[in-house]
């Protein structure tokens, strides 16, 4: 046996099943162990052994198992995925070193909760920028304006965006008075070099996810992730235009195991008046996709404002540097008009930035 599979045995015998949910399932591994009573007073607070106990009473607390409905258990054996899990968290914690001394509960929880969770969880795989291992830098898009493809009731958040999207000015007075505007993020070498953004704006514009605004309604700044592949992730920092705008509501998006789920049997739909659709024989089947770039082939003209970067440059300076174009879109008339060599305008995200939680890509 390995001093690995020791060592497992061994803690595995410090952690009990100390009581039973009669709500059990077979296969639920709630309520989890937790450490041996007459084992805690041997080990301080900042032991592995009480550190693994505390986050395995987390997790029952977490899974809300109705305590005030157990049974007192003592010999009640550990099924495979407890242990697995058990194991699973000594590691983690392991990993992990010492607990920040600043850290508790209700700090964890606040932190969990933030609207700034994602971004920090991006900012712990922190790459530094390489274009040429970021793929969508090298690809040839043509975004297609959202609202040609929505329908009328969707259509509609688009057209009315200042009702329905951006936050009223009153509004925005109230919450900075208890919030503070985050600061976008920027690539350090990008932050540092105005040569390097305008090869990454030559790039975004190359692959139609740039375009310009005479006005910023607020900033964003640019980084990478690492992926699994080596390869890197562009990120998008649009934390500001989240700040700005209203919440979404709540998207319900089905998957290949959530369709499979449903009861699409014959006698089910007829109850239901859908008469008898289906052959005896018939039975449908669901099947899980990625969509390549799916978010980058879309734009919204109204809300490219709110992806601005930082540098501002005259029309002149940008056709000398190769970017042909004669107009824009205008903010306050809402169409496209005409630019002179003199205007002063911001390089912004042309395609819509989306991750399911906020603007980022």
């Amino acid at each position: 046996m390995s001093s690995g599979s020791s060592q497992e045995v061994a803690l595995h015998e410090m952690f009990r099943i100390q009581r039973k949910s009669i709500h059990r399932k077979h296969g639920d591994p709630f309520p989890l162990p937790r450490l041996r009573g007459d084992l805690v007073p041997q080990h301080s607070v900042d032991s592995l052994p009480r550190r693994v106990d505390e986050c395995l009473r987390s997790l029952n607390d977490l899974a809300a198992v109705p305590f005030s409905d157990t049974v007192p258990s003592s010999n009640y054996s550990m099924t495979d995925v407890q242990r697995w899990m058990l194991d699973d968290l000594t590691r983690r914690i392991s990993a992990c070193g010492e607990m920040p001394g600043d850290l508790d509960g209700p700090s964890a929880l606040r932190e969990l909760g933030s609207d700034d969770f994602l971004y920090a969880q991006g900012a712990a795989h922190l790459a530094e920028f390489d274009a040429a291992k970021i793929k969508i830098l090298h690809r040839r898009l043509k975004p297609t304006p959202a609202h040609q493809l929505l329908p009328p009731d969707a259509r509609a958040y688009v057209e009315h965006f200042q009702e329905f999207i951006e936050r009223p000015e009153a509004e925005l007075e109230a919450k900075g008075q208890d919030d503070t505007m985050p600061e976008p993020y920027w690539d350090p070498r990008l932050k540092r070099s105005s040569a390097r953004r305008m090869e990454l704006y030559h790039l975004l514009w190359q692959c139609g996810l740039l375009t310009f605004r005479k006005r910023r309604k607020a900033r964003a700044g640019i980084f990478a992730v690492k992926k699994k592949d080596g390869m890197q992730r562009l990120i998008v920092d649009a934390r500001q235009a989240n700040w700005c705008h209203h919440r979404p509501p709540k998207a319900q998006l089905s998957t290949a195991a959530g369709m499979l789920s449903l009861d699409l049997s014959p006698e089910t739909l007829e109850s239901h008046g859908f008469g008898e659709p289906f052959a005896p024989s018939y039975r449908p089947c669901f099947e899980a996709g990625d969509v390549s770039d799916c978010f980058y082939n879309f734009q919204i003209h109204q809300l490219a404002s709110w992806f601005a970067f930082d540098d501002r440059f005259s029309v002149q300076h940008l056709w000398d540097l190769g970017f042909a174009f004669d107009e824009i879109f205008d903010d306050a008339t809402h169409q496209y008009v005409a630019v002179s060599p003199t205007d002063m305008v911001f390089p912004v995200l042309g395609g819509y930035p989306w991750d399911g939680v906020g603007p980022c890509f």
